[in-house]
């Protein structure tokens, strides 16, 4: 079994964790207090740099050369704007 995504805990589809996107190297990262998670598949698209997210999905093998400790494929995902949060 994968050790818990931290700051972020599991939930019956997968995992959930908070932090910034880092656009870097051609990889999507999500930068939490604890690790660096790259984020794959079609819902990460249109995610901008320093944007504060929540992502919820599965652990996934790390693509090469992604500057991350581990990977997520991104099920869902949630802004995290001061004001309140969006679902997309």
């Amino acid at each position: 079994m994968t050790e818990p995504l931290d700051p972020g805990y599991p939930v019956p589809d997968g995992w959930t964790a908070h932090g910034v996107v880092e656009l870097t190297g051609g990889c999507v990262v999500l930068v939490t207090e604890a690790e660096r998670i790259a984020l794959v598949g079609p819902r990460v698209r249109e995610l901008r740099h320093g944007q504060p997210v929540t992502v919820r999905g599965r652990v996934v093998p790390l693509p090469p050369d992604c500057p991350a400790d581990r990977a997520l494929l991104v099920t869902d995902l949630e802004d995290d704007l001061p004001f309140g949060r969006f679902q997309w």
